[in-house]
């Protein structure tokens, strides 16, 4: 869910709303857009309302620019760091509209709800607080529970107090805290935590 720029080529353009009644994208800084509660949000309740998010399809595309419809304002958005798998086979595939401005936290005060009906389709998660969001406060999120590792990992500067200093994804965490998350996180994050543990234990000759 992080974007960054991206230069060369001929990008995808998409449009989308600066601002709603739920949220609303903060372009202060140009290297870091981000997303702010526009309404108090209680602990559970999501975000938004059902199928006012949606998916952009960037599997064959290295970069996107996005258009803010209010403003004009543009923003070029790096696919192969920002896209998250959208199937089963954990390929960063999707772009999640507005969801990929929001922040990294190691303290969230959001996560994903999936759908226990379609529990591989991103489509059918819901993004929902973690505990109550007061009006004007930035939403965040664990990148950790949706990109299992980053090619190139960065400094976290979060600053809460259990900061992890180094984003670094899922398969960076400690065995401790990947106990902790597992069940948070996306089940295309769950799936390659299974794979690759039944292969260490199959190198250790344990399986």
């Amino acid at each position: 869910m992080r974007c960054n720029h991206f230069s060369g080529g001929q990008p995808q353009i998409i449009v989308i709303t600066k601002e709603t009644d739920d949220y609303r994208i903060v372009t202060d800084d140009p290297e870091n857009w981000h997303l702010v509660a526009n309404r108090p949000i209680a602990i559970e309740e999501p975000v938004t309302p059902k199928g006012t998010t949606f998916h952009i399809d960037v599997s064959k595309t290295a970069f996107v620019e996005v258009i803010l419809k209010e403003t004009q304002e543009k923003r070029l958005v790096y696919t192969a760091v920002s896209a998250v798998p959208s199937d089963p086979g954990c390929v960063q595939s999707a772009l999640e509209m507005p969801w990929c401005f929001m922040s990294h936290s190691c303290e969230p005060n959001t996560h994903d709800r999936w759908s226990m009906d379609a529990p591989a389709k991103l489509k059918c998660a819901e993004t929902e607080a973690t505990r109550d969001i007061v009006e004007g406060e930035e939403l965040t999120y664990d990148y950790a529970l949706e990109q299992y590792s980053y090619a190139t990992p960065f400094a976290c500067k979060c600053g809460v107090d259990s900061c992890r200093r180094t984003v670094n994804g899922f398969k960076g965490l400690s065995p401790e805290m990947q106990k902790q998350l597992l069940l948070h996180a996306s089940p295309y994050i769950q799936e390659k935590f299974r794979h690759d543990s039944i292969k260490k234990y199959i190198d250790q000759g344990l399986y």
